[in-house]
């Protein structure tokens, strides 16, 4: 019986549970999901490492110790030498204009640029109004496909920036900056079967009941298309950002400031 462990982000489970599971041969066999993040592995996870037959995983840096997957000394050490080994990159795509959910807060550096030149909040949303605040968006997905493509030509066996970036702008690929959704979890299932020669169901079975797989999401807004040239039609909530904008400068006018109390309403930009 083989002994599947899953070791990455929750990318990779998740391609499991939309994909893999539905084949026979990930049916047959017993499968961990070990997050990769985690400050610390248990002696359970070693013992599930040592066990696995295959290993799916993605790349940790080498300054992880143990943990790390980039050279010989960490978790890759434990594995059996028959054990198959299959590798693909973190998935990660910075193409929104400015989110709260993550902090320092995704696409802030953009309002410290307007900050550090004097702009006001009145200055700055009128700027976003006029469709001329520069997020930095092109700039930004440049540089997440190039780790990407560094990562994925030193340690990686299945490939997919390529892909990323051929179609980013025609087809919805991603629901959160490290959310891809289900088409890029089948291009990657299909490249694991393929490297474990495992049939896959009829294409109509495998696809189409998963692909649209959405768990949440990001909204649209003009600027994607404005500065990246996104195609694919979606109803422009750019309102959403203008919010998160002004938010944002108000917190951190606070936290620059020191002002102590309650700032008011954050939630009615003018």
């Amino acid at each position: 019986m083989h002994n599947l462990v899953i070791y990455t982000i929750c990318q990779g489970d998740f391609i499991y549970d939309n994909f893999l599971k539905q084949i026979d041969f990930f049916k047959t066999i017993h499968k961990v999901y070990i997050q990769n993040y985690k400050d610390e592995l248990s002696n359970d996870d070693l013992t599930c490492i040592q066990a696995a037959t295959i290993f799916i995983y993605q790349p940790v840096s080498s300054t992880h110790g143990i943990k790390s997957t980039e050279n010989e000394d960490g978790v890759l050490k434990l594995l059996q030498p028959t054990c198959r080994r299959i590798c693909f990159p973190s998935l990660y795509l910075d193409m929104w204009p400015i989110y709260l959910e993550t902090e320092p807060y995704v696409g802030g550096e953009t309002l410290d640029n307007y900050e550090n030149q004097g702009l006001t909040l009145e200055e700055v949303l009128e700027l976003y109004d006029t469709n001329k605040y520069n997020f930095n968006l092109q700039k930004r997905v440049d540089y997440c496909i190039g780790y990407m493509r560094r990562k994925e030509d030193l340690y990686c066996n299945i490939k997919v920036v390529d892909f990323i970036e051929k179609h980013y702008k025609t087809w919805k690929l991603f629901d959160t900056q490290n959310h891809p959704n289900g088409i890029i979890g089948l291009y990657i299932a299909k490249q694991i079967c393929n490297l474990l020669s495992i049939q896959i169901p009829d294409q109509d079975e495998f696809e189409c009941s998963h692909i649209k797989v959405i768990q949440f999401e990001w909204p649209h807004s003009r600027y994607m298309k404005q500065e990246l040239g996104i195609e694919y039609a979606h109803r422009d909530d750019s309102h959403y950002y203008k919010n998160n904008l002004f938010i944002v400068y108000k917190q951190q006018h606070l936290k620059k400031y020191k002002i102590e109390g309650n700032p008011g309403s954050l939630s009615n930009p003018p």
